[in-house]
């Protein structure tokens, strides 16, 4: 049985990821793996039509496709997604209908779910069938447990690759899109009505999207910096070498720093894309990961965000739960996501007008919606890796300890001893058969105070 792996890890040979392929290739010699390195071969696809094609041709004869990747801000690495956009140009599905699939990645377990859900989807969109993907932390490799799955998880797909014939539910419904085009009536700048400095950043994917943009801009009333993305010059994607982990510094001296910069000095952030396939631009997805050289650190807490995105986001679940996690682990107050799928030109410059005010409003009032679940628990994950790696991580390490971050339950002296006294307390039978009668009155009778001793 052969099973085509492509290995998405700008790291190529080095990848953490493609060592879990190596593993299963060892103890599974009636399996034949043959490796694509997408970060050596991406750059000759994109100039040479013939050697994609010939790829496409090879991935065709397997039986088995194996997405190999670690989870880059909150997806996959920024070539893979390229790699993804040139399959979908080259209408790649039909030579890969009815493959079996699926996906072994690395991280520490933050966002894995959108990076599997998005590469599901996708797998699904070329026709294949699909089963649930791998989801490793870095160093589960060293288990032997983990070891045990990994195998059970191979001998599942090469059940279903000996079986062409039995098909498998799809998770995700295929995008239903029909584009309209957006010319807004005559636009009209307004006056200011709010202060601060406001920055757009984009990728100006498509004419509609820039149309967009002009009518929310031309609402806020007031000059933007820009960034834009298509213009912006990166000289590569991230890849995963970690010499910013004590510097801070990226070791590409291209434009990007100077973005970033310009992006950390504005109070108030508009952000602007079209989606390719069911995300952002791979040039979004390069941008976001070149901010690793920020490492785990929410350098764009306070600022206000609104995304305009130019694509079906409604039937886009994974890119909202990217978009709207992002915001939260960041610590951003993320006003709206408005797409361009309004019914009428009408309408939608209605809703851009609106949107605008509200967030010029909004700007001007000290408005701090709390983190829900994805925020708390990214957050969570990033203060126990980062204190468990401050050896590498020095800069992380800093800004952990002097913004209050490192916040360990065990750190929480009070509770502990009234937990403690709780504890001794409960043994007593007629004290514990008194509070559990009692049990929500004593729970509510702090909040009733709180709301008593509060002065308007």
């Amino acid at each position: 049985m052969k099973i085509f792996v492509v290995n998405g890890s700008p790291k190529a040979e080095l990848s953490i990821t493609l060592q879990y392929v190596r593993f299963l290739a060892k103890h599974r010699k009636d399996l034949h793996f043959e490796e694509l390195h997408l970060a050596q071969k991406l750059r000759h696809f994109e100039r040479d039509a013939t050697t994609l094609d010939a790829t496409i041709h090879t991935m065709g004869e397997a039986d088995v496709i194996l997405w190999s990747f670690p989870v880059y801000y909150f997806l996959i690495p920024a070539n893979l997604k390229r790699f993804i956009e040139l399959l979908f140009e080259k209408k790649a599905g039909s030579a890969l209908r009815g493959k079996a699939c699926s996906s072994i990645s690395t991280s520490i377990h933050f966002f894995d779910h959108t990076a599997h859900a998005y590469m599901r989807a996708i797998s699904e969109d070329l026709g294949m069938r699909v089963l649930p993907g791998f989801s490793a932390r870095m160093e589960n490799l060293m288990n032997p447990g983990v070891q045990k799955s990994l195998l059970g998880f191979i001998d599942e797909l090469g059940d279903l690759a000996v079986e062409p014939n039995l098909s498998v539910p799809r998770a995700y419904a295929p995008i239903v899109h029909r584009p309209k085009a957006y010319r807004p009536r005559q636009i009209k700048p307004s006056p200011p009505k709010a202060q601060g400095k406001m920055v757009l950043v984009t990728d100006n994917g498509t004419t509609k999207l820039r149309a967009m943009q002009e009518v929310f801009c031309a609402q806020l009333g007031q000059e933007l910096a820009i960034v834009e993305l298509d213009r912006l010059r990166m000289d590569s994607a991230c890849t995963g070498c970690l010499r910013c982990a004590w510097s801070g510094e990226c070791v590409f001296r291209d434009e990007v720093a100077q973005a970033w910069k310009t992006m950390l000095e504005a109070d108030a952030l508009v952000f602007a894309g079209a989606t390719r396939d069911r995300f952002l631009s791979s040039r979004w997805k390069t941008f976001l990961d070149r901010s690793f050289f920020h490492g785990h650190r929410p350098v764009l807490a306070g600022r206000h965000a609104v995304w305009l995105i130019d694509g079906p986001l409604g039937q886009l679940a994974t890119l909202r739960d990217v978009l709207e996690g992002h915001a939260s682990v960041a610590g951003m107050q993320l006003f709206d996501l408005i797409d361009g799928e309004a019914d009428s030109m009408q309408a939608l410059t209605r809703l851009l007008e609106d949107s605008a005010l509200r967030f010029s409003h909004g700007i001007s009032k000290p408005l701090r919606r709390p983190r829900l679940f994805p925020g708390v628990a990214g957050m969570k994950l990033f203060r126990d890796f980062v204190y468990l790696t401050s050896g590498l991580f020095q800069g992380d390490h800093r800004y952990y300890r002097q913004h209050g971050i490192y916040d360990f339950s065990q750190r929480e002296w009070k509770s502990r001893f009234f937990n403690a006294a709780m504890s001794a307390a409960m043994h007593l039978p007629p004290v514990r058969q008194r509070m559990l009668k009692n049990m929500r009155h004593l729970m509510l009778r702090p909040y009733l105070r709180a709301v008593e001793r509060s002065r308007p």
